[in-house]
């Protein structure tokens, strides 16, 4: 005979369903199980008196017995083992009242087959070493007891009706000193394996307190009851409420900074389109060279406090976290071409330097990232080049870069300037900070360029770092994710790249207000929406001197009722306005078109709104093209040429 064998007594009226129960339990765990078998209430009792069984498994609705006095008759000759009751769906309430009176557990008949090992023979495992004696169970409790009497948590057992079997002192502790006794209701519901957070009103009205409870099932005096670990987490919740008060207000603080620094920088171009773009006009003009010189001057020192502003603002939208990436599909050779337009004058006409670019063989003809961002930070570091290098050249490329698994570009900034000492490498990317003070001496500047470039490098998940040799010059490069576009896939107006061969590029003329363009666009009418008189002005003029025939408008709302009673070939549409904003009329506007089956004008936005979610606002509305203030002429020229 195997000792290990667990003799089970099974009472159930119904033999196939007895036959079926025990093949389960003898063949699921073969010789771990040996069952007996007894169709009615009278001969389980009789086998009880005959022969020694370590647990039962009881059908409570027998021929000569029904209902709990079935499991009372049982437990009044064997009280202290453990009995499993077998019911069908049909008798949860009379099986739930079985176990408030003493049995260790419940099995639905029709559900044993699905995981005999969990269903059936674990219930009786368990309800076999939950089982214990009454001394057993004294030991137990008293041990209990004494383990948890001083414990800083609130210890309670209920049991499955609510009713407390024992407490702690914590427990009196955190209820605020109510009078918790055995056998009392404890008012809020327990559940085993749940997790819950108590409200606890004080006694005296104070402070509201909050109470962690965990609960785990436990035996108490031989029944299944609720083990409820109580915790006062009051301060722990202040604390949190605290924290998320101070992340809201640290979010408002940053969304007011960066309402304000777009703000700034609407104000501050507003002026400065002025004086850029005026300046811009009488440069063309057939001028004394006294005063030709007076308008480069202006001009110059214009656009270097606009770049100065723009840095300071950058830094600041860094720092309050107002900075992201907005990654769009764009052709890299189109990149390196627009920042060698952009760099070529301020290189080859100003300081007499070799500004050349080349695209690697292997950089796909589309990728994905921040093209915005990519460009101001190659501008950056063509800037900077051009500071730093009195003679000689200055190289942009860009070129697969094998050292990463995913796809990224290796962009590089390579010249022949005065070097950098290598014991000033790791400073120059500190904010305000250039390699040595007697460099601002000669070449000026604000040592934000790096700084701003460094992060925004950082903030599209890349690397940027430079190598250098004093009196030499230096190679700044940095690497970005960039995925690639399959060639399938390349949407319209992204041309390939040529692989043959990667060129060198040189530059190609400017796009100008004396290009012929005034011939192209005599007498199209286009219509100017802005409320500012001297931004009026000043595109008037430019546009007055293209051969075109502006016409004005002073807000959104009087831009629609001109639009209505005639047909411009394109609208140049400021952002804020009175009475009726830009967003808003184009809004208004496309509705009406669609409304009317009318063909779309085309609207482009000159606003002095410079960040990046501005632009995306544009054309979210329906706006068909973007240009910052202040405008230069060259930059409309483009502009127009696209759409005119």
């Amino acid at each position: 005979m195997n000792p290990a064998c667990i003799d089970i007594l099974l009472i159930e009226d119904n033999r196939p369903e007895a036959n079926r129960i025990r093949e389960l339990l003898e063949t699921t765990e073969v010789g771990s199980f040996r069952v007996s078998w007894a169709g009615d209430l009278a001969t389980g009792l009789v086998e009880l008196t005959q022969t020694k069984f370590d647990a039962i498994l009881l059908d409570l609705n027998l021929p000569d017995s029904t209902g709990l006095e079935t499991l009372f008759s049982i437990k009044t000759r064997v009280p202290h083992l453990p009995v499993i009751i077998l019911t069908s769906l049909d008798d949860k309430e009379l099986a739930l009242e079985g176990l408030r009176h003493g049995a260790q557990d419940c099995l639905v008949k029709t559900i044993l087959t699905m995981d005999p090992v969990h269903f059936l023979s674990g219930s009786v495992r368990k309800a076999i070493q939950r089982n214990q004696t009454p001394l057993q169970r004294e030991l137990n409790q008293a041990n209990f007891r004494s383990l948890v009497e001083k414990n800083v948590d609130g210890i309670l057992v209920v049991d499955p009706m609510g009713r407390i079997q024992f407490c702690n002192p914590s427990v009196r502790t955190i209820f605020d000193g109510r009078e918790l006794r055995e056998g009392d209701e404890f008012g809020f519901p327990v559940a085993s394996g749940e997790t819950t957070e108590l409200d606890i009103v004080p006694l005296d009205q104070g402070v509201r307190r909050v109470v962690e409870m965990r609960v785990s099932e436990t035996l108490w005096n031989g029944r299944l009851s609720y083990l409820a670990a109580l915790r006062d987490i009051t301060g722990r919740k202040t604390i949190e409420d605290e924290l998320r008060r101070a992340k809201v207000a640290a979010e408002t603080a940053n969304l007011a900074k960066s309402q304000f620094l777009a703000m700034m920088s609407h104000e501050i171009r507003t002026p400065m389109n002025a004086i850029i773009g005026m300046a811009d006009l009488m440069s063309g003009e057939d001028l004394p060279e006294e005063r030709a010189q007076a308008i480069r001057v202006i001009k110059d020192s214009g656009q270097a406090l606009l770049t100065l502003i723009d840095d300071i603002l950058d830094l600041a939208k860094i720092e309050a976290g107002a900075v992201h990436t907005q990654p769009e599909l764009f052709s890299p050779n189109d990149l390196l071409e627009s920042v060698f337009n952009i760099m070529r004058g301020p290189a080859e006409r100003q300081k007499g330097l070799q500004l050349t670019y080349r695209v690697g063989a292997t950089v796909p003809d589309v990728v994905q990232a921040d093209y915005r961002r990519i460009r101001q930070v190659l501008i950056n570091l063509v800037g900077n080049a051009i500071k730093f290098t009195d003679q000689g050249w200055i190289r942009i490329a860009v070129d697969h870069d094998p050292s990463f698994q995913e796809s990224r570009l290796l962009f590089s900034v390579s010249d022949t300037g005065i070097g950098i000492p290598a014991d000033k490498l790791g400073t120059i990317f500190g904010v305000f900070v250039q390699a040595d003070a007697t460099i601002y001496n000669k070449y000026g500047g604000t040592g934000l360029g790096l700084a701003i470039s460094k992060r925004l490098v950082e903030i599209m998940r890349g690397h940027l770092w430079v190598e250098s040799t004093p009196g030499q010059g230096s190679v700044f490069q940095f690497s970005i994710p960039a995925p690639a576009l399959p060639p399938e896939q390349s949407p319209d107006g992204l041309e390939s790249i040529s692989k043959t061969a990667p060129p060198l590029h040189f530059a190609a003329p400017d796009i100008g207000l004396s290009s012929g363009l005034s011939e192209r666009y005599h007498g199209l009418p286009v219509l100017v929406v802005d409320d500012d008189p001297i931004n009026q002005l000043v595109l008037l003029k430019m546009l007055k001197k293209l051969g075109l025939s502006p016409d004005l408008a002073g807000n959104g709302r009087e831009a629609l009722e001109m639009i209505a009673a005639k047909q411009y070939a394109l609208v140049l549409m400021d952002v804020q306005m009175p009475e009726m904003d830009g967003l808003t009329a184009v809004t208004t506007l496309r509705k009406r078109e669609k409304a009317t089956h009318q063909t779309p004008v085309k609207v482009v936005a000159v606003t002095a709104f410079a960040m990046g979610e501005d632009k995306q606002r544009c054309f979210e509305v329906g706006m068909d093209d973007y240009l910052c203030k202040p405008v230069r002429k060259n930059e409309l020229a483009r502009m127009l040429s696209r759409w005119l």
